[in-house]
């Protein structure tokens, strides 16, 4: 009966490969995507806090979280003296969009303003170039660390660092 009916058999085993295929497939992508968020989830830590000022509401109005500022300089300092025994690293971060330039181009992005144990949280190292200590971010030239994106996007396929970034008018020096 296969060989009377060709192309009904070969229609029949191409039904079957695509199908088989198409399910391998779906499972490898499925797979792929569930590895993807568990290295995002991975790379933020199990055991990472994140402390962030209150909100207020005023008027009846909520500003939402971040909007009153109760954390201070001196509960950061608490911190990193060891007032809690089992925070390892902390570190203050700052966070705006703001528009960066370079000699060519300019891109709307995040900006963080931190200290250099941010990237031992993250555990970020440089691709290319190095980054900034804690004896630079105190006394050193103002220095940015730049990703994949905003490196493409300002500077192309040449190397960004030595070069200049503009961020809200101030140059900065990209050492990574």
């Amino acid at each position: 009966a296969l060989w009377r009916n060709k192309v009904r058999s070969m229609l029949t085993m191409l039904g079957i490969i695509f199908g088989i295929g198409t399910v391998i497939a779906m499972i490898a992508s499925g797979q792929g995507a569930k590895e993807a968020v568990a290295d995002v989830f991975r790379s933020m830590g199990t055991n990472l806090l994140i402390v962030t000022n209150g909100s207020q509401r005023s008027f009846g109005a909520a500003g939402g979280a971040g909007s009153r500022f109760s954390l201070t300089w001196a509960d950061e300092a608490a911190l990193e003296n060891g007032e809690v025994p089992t925070v390892r690293w902390v570190t203050p971060v700052l966070s705006s969009r703001v528009q960066v330039a370079s000699e060519d181009a300019n891109w709307n992005t995040s900006v963080v303003g931190t200290k250099p144990t941010y990237f031992q949280i993250k555990s970020w190292a440089a691709k290319e170039g190095t980054l900034f200590d804690e004896d630079a971010a105190l006394n050193g030239p103002k220095d940015a660390v730049i990703g994949q994106t905003v490196a493409t996007q300002l500077y192309a396929s040449t190397n960004p660092v030595g070069q200049i970034v503009k961020i809200n008018s101030l140059l900065y020096s990209v050492i990574g």
